[in-house]
Parts: C-alpha cells; sequence; structure tokens
C-alpha cells in the first residue's frame, strides 16, 4: 500500500509542476489507487493504473455497470432474468450484462497470470491456491477461485475510492474542520519528511480529528445505502415500539 501510495503523490506532484492551477478529477484517482491496492494484495501485482495515470482495463467503469444491473435483476422475476440480455429497447441491461461478463474475464486473467508465477510471495490468492474443503479434504476448484478473485475485486476498490472522494469533497466545503485536520497532522509529523514519506498506519489510526472526519464522512455519506432489508417472521415482529405485522 505504501508504495502505492507513493505513486498517486507523484502523479500530484507532476501535475502542480506543469501548472499551479492543474486540475485533477479526485475520482479518478481515488480509484486509480484502490484498484492498485487491492490487486497488488489479492494478485501479487497492480493493475498498474497509477503508473499510467488511467484505467486501460474499463473496469471502473465496467464495476459500476455490473453493479448496477446486478441490483437491478434482483428486483426482477426468476424467469425474466435470463432473457433480459436480449432486451434490446433499453441498452441498461445488455450493457450491463456485458460488463459482468467482462469483469469475469478480468478477473480469469488476474487468476492465470498469478498462477503461473513462481514466487513466495503471500497474497490473498496464494491462500486460495493452499486451501482445502474442511468437509472433503478437497482443494477448492479451478472456478471457485476465479469467482473469489472477481469478489476481491470489487469487494474494497469501490467503497474505499468512494469514501476517500467524499472526504476530500466533505473537507473541501468545512474550512473550519479542513482547518483543525490541518492543525493535528501538522503537530503529529513535525519536520522535514522527505519526498516518498507516508504516514504509518500506527500513528495515523490514533489521531482523533483523522478518524473523526473518516467516521463521520461514512455515516453521512455510507457507499452502500441499500438498506437491510429483512422477511417479517409469521407472528409479526415490534421494532422500536412499532409493530410489523407477519407476512
Amino acid at each position: 500500500m505504501t508504495e502505492q501510495i507513493r505513486k498517486l503523490m507523484k502523479c500530484f506532484g507532476r501535475a502542480v509542476r506543469r501548472s499551479e492551477q492543474a486540475e485533477l478529477d479526485f475520482n479518478d484517482y481515488s480509484n486509480f489507487l484502490a484498484f492498485d491496492v487491492i490487486s497488488d494484495y489479492s494478485f501479487g501485482k497492480s493493475f498498474g493504473f497509477l503508473d499510467k495515470e488511467r484505467d486501460q482495463l474499463n473496469l471502473i467503469a465496467t464495476v459500476d455497470a455490473r453493479g448496477e444491473v446486478l441490483n437491478a435483476l434482483g428486483h426482477l422475476p426468476k424467469f425474466l432474468r435470463p432473457v433480459m440480455k436480449y432486451f434490446i429497447f433499453d441498452q441498461f441491461w445488455p450493457n450491463g450484462l456485458k460488463a459482468t461478463s467482462s469483469l469475469a474475464s478480468i478477473g480469469s486473467t488476474a487468476y492465470h497470470e498469478r498462477k503461473g508465477q513462481e514466487t513466495d510471495r503471500k497474497d490473498l490468492l496464494s491462500f486460495l491456491f493452499n486451501a482445502k474443503d474442511p468437509d472433503t479434504g478437497s482443494p477448492l476448484s479451478e472456478n471457485e477461485i476465479i469467482a473469489e478473485s472477481i469478489s476481491f475485486i470489487v469487494g474494497g476498490s469501490d467503497t474505499t475510492s468512494t469514501t476517500m472522494t467524499s472526504v476530500v469533497d466533505i473537507l473541501s466545503r468545512a474550512p473550519d474542520i479542513q482547518k483543525q485536520l490541518h492543525e493535528e497532522l501538522d503537530n503529529t509529523f513535525v519536520g522535514p519528511l522527505g519526498n516518498n514519506w507516508v504516514a504509518d498506519f500506527q500513528t495515523v489510526n490514533r489521531l482523533p480529528v483523522l478518524n473523526a472526519v473518516l467516521r463521520e464522512t461514512m455515516r453521512f455519506k455510507p457507499t452502500s445505502s441499500t438498506g437491510l432489508e429483512r422477511v417479517t417472521p409469521a407472528g409479526g415482529k415490534t421494532i422500536s415500539g412499532i409493530y410489523i405485522p407477519g407476512e
């Protein structure tokens, strides 16, 4: 992670050297960072978005389209789901399902590239290669590991990048909070720090203002605010003093 953060800082540094009035879309760069970190942890090799300063795999848009169409499919009757890719009157469906296939291809490619490496590195896939079914003692199948690979890509990247972007957005609109955070960081990290310096987790994890900003951002702008659906039990249930009848 430290190396990827250094790359992000270099991207910002290059932009400022080109022009002090340089404009960057932080949403793009937060995505580049999140996907590079996740892929490095998962497959032992980053996707290289920060190196190229672009998403050469079109992965960000693919993950977004896949998530949208899968959420929509979940609200349709089961018998309709297989035929929605043929619903040409609304390209949302075929495009979203195409994104699902594209993500599966990216996950499969990452799996096969990692499997072909001769390395002792302990990334997430290395544990799956050695994992065994607790009931049968059999190793995981290739399809199971590829499915997990796709979960790695989706699981932490989009939520992390969205939270980082929300933090920057909220701080830019709250100069008083921004000042408090600056003071906390300046008082914690004193002296010349060097061009390649990155704060250590043990220290920043104990900073009250920084952690309050992060937690309040996640409360105010949750990345997965879809609710927690429940099936009402047959006898009904009382929640917070309100009776909900059973189905």
